[in-house]
């Protein structure tokens, strides 16, 4: 069975490939009708968007990133649990990245494959790496890490009082 491609849909509905988009997309710029019928043919072909031509053309990936060594210990299951629900609250995803790969880390970071970044500080990004980060303006928050800047901050907290 071969994927359903926006081509599929738009011919179809009988309609232009940036109509199906403008329809999939909620553009204002369509009739109610047309919309609606585009919307019908796509669900019942069972369309389902390209997220790397979306990422393309919008240049977000509606994902954030955590970057750890380990998910092992009294507070992280709770952590994790924690920001998948208010991530999904805001219309993200996350993905958990369990590395001490720096490479690894840096290249997802760097390589955009992610809006923005949670870091626990056992992961040892050293001051070049921050640097580079910052240049690229990356989103970031780093957990028992001081860091401050335009787009880095911190939430440092203390072990042994979340374990009480």
């Amino acid at each position: 069975m071969t994927k359903v491609t926006i081509k599929d849909v738009a011919r179809e509905a009988g309609v232009s490939i940036s109509t199906v988009s403008n329809a999939l997309n909620d553009v204002d710029v369509l009739t109610p009708e047309t919309k609606s019928h585009v919307l019908k043919v796509a669900k019942r072909m069972n369309y389902v968007p390209n997220l790397n031509g979306k990422l393309l053309k919008t240049g977000k990936t509606k994902m954030l990133g955590f970057f750890t060594t380990s998910v092992t210990g009294p507070y992280f299951y709770i952590l994790v649990e924690s920001m998948a629900r208010e991530c999904e609250r805001l219309g993200y995803g996350l993905n958990v990245f369990v590395t001490k790969d720096k490479q690894v880390i840096m290249s997802n970071i760097l390589g955009r494959r992610v809006d923005g970044v949670v870091i626990y500080e056992e992961l040892k990004i050293d001051e070049n790496d921050i640097v580079s980060m910052e240049k690229d303006k990356i989103k970031a928050v780093f957990l028992d890490r001081v860091i401050e800047n335009e787009t880095m901050g911190s939430v440092i907290f203390d072990s042994y009082v979340s374990r009480l």
